[in-house]
This record gives structure tokens, C-alpha cells and sequence, in this order.
């Protein structure tokens, strides 16, 4: 089989949302030929939720390799949080021994913490081993740029300028992507002409049966998290959630708002939770 290694800096039992990918795409590495190994910042030097759960969903013959960040209480005074750049010199030091010790056939980054991505050229010119970058979010976007301050993220500024600026060491060589969007793929190819020739695939999002089987054997330890409704049909959102969501939320309610004026009134019984990621730190999240 071949073998690739997998960077993602969030892993289980880390329960980041983007970690989710790697957590699932792992079965359909190996169906396809491919001997997967992973490796992840510790979860002591991250203020992320934890679910020991979520572990057990990771296929038992998968490695997971560990490496270290500069603890956030020391960064945090220079204001720098980010796992990727606290982590990114222990990602250079750990994999660089790694791929002295074992064949890797390809490097695989699919994480929204960029900026390890970097990586991906500098081993690619130091050990010549190909890399993929799979885009779950876009990174270097003027998205934000016409936003209120009050709808961007924390640190826009400065997530803005790293962006620009690392976005295109990490395109240089990469060779080949894959993103959620289609439109991801045409952003970097119009920006980046080596981007251009390289292999490209969109692959959405998906859902992963062992979830539910992991979900239904441990449903008395994990109650409900929406109360009872007698009488009501609970419709359930879980995903993204913030203002980006806006626009695709008000076509929903305006939707509904017609069928309560002109359709049946079985539609009264609806009722529905929204339920949204995010990256804030334990305890840090806050209703939009």
C-alpha cells in the first residue's frame, strides 16, 4: 500500500470541526490503497472541546503522532493564539525526523489552520515528497473586508496580512487540491497559474455511519440536547452557524412563512433547533 501522511492539527478527541474530514476520510484512505498516519498537535496545548468519543471512531490501526505547540499563556501576550503558527516549528522539527525514518508517498494537509500548510513546499523541496491541500474553508479572502467590525473574526487584521502573504508559499509547489466548493479551486487557479495544471477535485462535505452506530451505543450516556416536544416535529440544523449564514437562513424562514400563509397546517408542528460550529475556545461560544 502506499502511504500517506496526514497534517491536521486537530484530532480526536479534539472535537474541532475541522477535523471532522480527516476522522471520516480515514476507511476510504485505506479502501483505496492508501496506509494513513496523522499527525496532530497535543490536545494539552489547545483550549479546543474535548469528546473521548469522538476516538473512537479513528480506525485502531491508524498512527497518530503528537507534537508540541508553544503554550498558549506564554503567546497570548504578543497576542498570538493560533495553534498552526504555535505549532509550526514542532511540525517542522517532528515531521522532518519522520520522513528521514520512513517512505511517505504523499503529504496531506487538510485543516483550517492554514498556516502549516506552509510546510508542505518547504518538505516537498527538502525530500521531494508530493502534497495535496485539501481547502475545507477559503483561506485568503476579502470575504470580511466590506463586513461590519462587529461580523469579523477576532484579529481580522493580522489573520488578513498572514494570509496574503503565506497563502502563496504554500501554492507554490502543492501538487495537486481538493476543496468543499468548486469555487475554491477557481479562486487559487485564477491566482496562482501553477495552480492551474495541477490535479484538482471538489468533494463536499459527507456524513459518516459509524457516527450514528457510536451515537445509538452510548445514547444513555449522552442525553438529548433538545427538550421534549409532544405534539411537535423537531427539525434539527447542525453545521456551520454565524452572520455568513444569513442569506441562506432567511430563504428557509421566508419559505416557511409562505407555507403557514397557503399550505397545511400540519406545518405548525414544525419545530426547529439550530445548532452551529464553531472555534471558540471551551465555554468561549456566544449565540448569533
Amino acid at each position: 500500500m502506499k502511504k500517506i501522511l496526514i497534517i491536521s492539527p486537530y484530532f480526536p478527541p479534539t472535537n474541532a470541526a475541522d477535523m471532522q474530514r480527516v476522522r471520516m476520510s480515514l476507511p476510504y484512505f485505506k479502501e483505496f490503497g492508501w496506509e494513513s498516519e496523522i499527525v496532530s498537535v497535543n490536545p494539552s496545548y489547545s483550549d479546543m472541546v474535548t469528546d473521548p468519543l469522538l476516538t473512537e471512531t479513528v480506525p485502531n490501526d491508524v498512527p497518530v503522532h503528537y507534537v508540541n505547540a508553544f503554550p498558549k499563556k506564554w503567546t497570548s501576550k504578543v497576542g498570538l493564539g493560533n495553534v498552526a503558527l504555535r505549532s509550526l516549528l514542532h511540525y517542522r522539527w517532528y515531521v522532518n525526523r519522520l520522513l528521514k525514518q520512513r517512505k511517505f508517498d504523499l503529504i496531506y494537509f487538510s485543516t483550517t489552520q492554514f498556516a502549516v500548510c506552509i510546510l508542505g513546499s518547504y518538505w516537498k523541496q527538502k525530500f521531494g515528497i508530493p502534497y495535496v491541500i485539501d481547502m475545507q474553508d477559503p483561506w485568503h479572502t476579502d470575504f470580511y473586508k466590506d463586513k461590519p467590525k462587529g461580523e469579523r473574526p477576532p484579529k481580522y487584521w493580522l489573520a488578513h496580512q498572514l494570509s496574503k502573504r503565506l497563502e502563496p508559499i504554500a501554492m507554490k509547489r502543492v501538487s495537486g487540491l481538493v476543496a468543499v466548493s468548486e469555487s475554491y479551486l477557481t479562486t487559487v487557479a485564477d491566482r496562482y497559474s501553477h495552480c492551474r495544471n495541477i490535479p484538482k477535485r471538489t468533494i463536499t462535505f459527507g456524513a459518516f455511519e459509524k457516527d450514528f452506530m457510536v451515537a445509538f451505543e452510548n445514547k444513555q450516556q449522552q442525553p438529548s440536547a433538545l427538550p421534549s416536544t409532544e405534539g411537535k416535529l423537531p427539525v434539527v440544523y447542525i453545521g456551520r452557524g454565524g452572520q455568513d449564514m444569513q442569506q441562506a437562513v432567511s430563504y428557509l424562514f421566508k419559505a416557511l412563512q409562505k407555507s403557514l400563509e397557503t399550505g397545511p397546517g400540519g406545518i405548525r408542528k414544525l419545530h426547529f433547533y439550530f445548532i452551529g460550529t464553531s472555534y471558540a475556545p471551551a465555554g468561549k461560544g456566544t449565540p448569533t
